[in-house]
């Protein structure tokens, strides 16, 4: 696990903890997931085929999305 994957649940949880309004809290997951899955494409580039990697990535994504729709619910 890099440095940056280990703060988001962190981040995740501060969230939940404070009653921040759903919308806001979506869409600024989203956002950290974007962000980060921008910087995991950048480094799998250079190593991969971009496709792979693209489908790879959405797939670890959604997982981790449904995950925390199933943690807040």
């Amino acid at each position: 696990m890099k440095p940056m994957e280990k703060i988001f649940p962190f981040i995740i949880f501060i969230l939940s903890t404070l009653q921040i309004t759903l919308v806001f809290r979506a869409v600024f997951i989203l956002v950290i997931i974007l962000v980060n899955f921008q910087l995991k494409m950048k480094v799998a580039e250079q190593r991969r085929g971009k496709v792979k990697c693209l489908i790879k990535m959405l797939t670890g994504r959604f997982i981790i999305v449904m995950e925390t729709i199933q943690f807040k619910a």
